[in-house]
């Protein structure tokens, strides 16, 4: 992959040119870089986040969409590899958690600097996966499984202009995380950390705890305040959790000054 289209994934926040780690940041189904922004920023005088961008939405919203969770692992590798390696842990949220989790999979021996894996708001894959099909469902009914998660606008969601934006990418997406199987037996040799909301009614403490399945090493269950988007709110602790799984030894504040 050349430099330039390593570009297109890539999305830094904040200054991080002094820092001595990294946390990549994956989105959700239909989601952008942009929605890790306030936490990328409030992490950033620490720790070196960068926010992946997927192809069809914002500034990408051209570029043909990816429609499988081995695509999206396979080009994803290619952008992390060339990267330097400096300690660095994985962040998926919801999709992102499958993608993460298929990237260390797949490509462990060949990133030997990823430490840790972060699931958030995402049951572990299983080896036969609920088929929905996502293509055929129609828009009143996509709409209304988001009302369902949370976290989205109600307004934006009776937008049609918006919609007619924002669907395409949230159907392919939420296409891709079905179809998706774990037909391995093989664990990843990282810790991973497994983050939900409390009230996130796509998962649970008991379905979440499967991930400890797919370590050799430790495994924690974290549940914070909120739904399936529980980040907009709890940044700040998301910070402090983050900052703990690097051992930062430091007094944690968040950007109003305000003590974590």
């Amino acid at each position: 992959m050349n430099e330039i289209e390593r570009k297109k994934w890539i999305r830094k926040y904040g200054d991080s040119d002094k820092t001595h780690g990294r946390v990549i940041f994956l989105p959700h189904a239909g989601g952008s870089a942009n929605f890790f922004h306030k936490l990328c920023v409030d992490l950033s005088s620490n720790i070196e986040c960068i926010a992946i961008q997927y192809p069809g939405r914002q500034d990408r919203f051209d570029e043909k969409m990816i429609n499988s969770i081995e695509e999206y692992s396979d080009i994803i590798t290619e952008v992390i590899l060339g990267l330097d390696d400096k300690p660095t842990m994985l962040f998926g949220h919801s999709m992102g958690s499958l993608i993460a989790y298929n990237i260390l999979l797949k490509y462990q021996s060949e990133l030997p600097f990823i430490t840790r894996l972060l699931a958030s708001a995402h049951n572990p894959p299983k080896s036969k996966p609920k088929y929905v099909d996502y293509d055929s469902m129609s828009n009143d009914n996509l709409i209304a499984y988001l009302k369902r998660l949370g976290g989205f606008d109600d307004v934006l969601l009776s937008d049609p202009n918006i919609m007619e934006i924002v669907l395409p990418a949230v159907r392919n997406d939420l296409q891709a995380v079905s179809k998706y199987s774990n037909k391995s037996d093989a664990k990843i040799n990282v810790p991973i950390i497994a983050i939900i909301g409390e009230h996130d009614q796509s998962t649970d403490i008991e379905s979440t705890s499967v991930w400890a399945e797919l370590t050799t090493k430790e495994f924690q269950i974290i549940q914070l305040p909120g739904g399936h988007f529980y980040l907009s709110n709890e940044y700040r602790s998301l910070k402090k959790i983050i900052l703990q799984a690097f051992d930062i030894k430091i007094r944690a504040y968040s950007s109003s000054g305000e003590k974590l």
